[in-house]
């Protein structure tokens, strides 16, 4: 039982860092995606 609880923890601990690895990639990209926005309004004000 000890082992099988162990097992659950590190499987909950696993997925738990696949989801913030997963969402930390896709706010990298919306952040890249608000400065090239950003950059791109810049160059036509000018």
């Amino acid at each position: 039982m000890a082992l099988w609880g162990r097992f659950l923890l590190f499987f909950q601990r696993k997925k738990i860092f696949r989801l913030t690895a997963f969402s930390a990639e896709r706010y990298n990209e919306i952040e890249s995606i608000e400065l090239f926005v950003i950059s791109f309004l810049d160059r036509s004000n000018k």
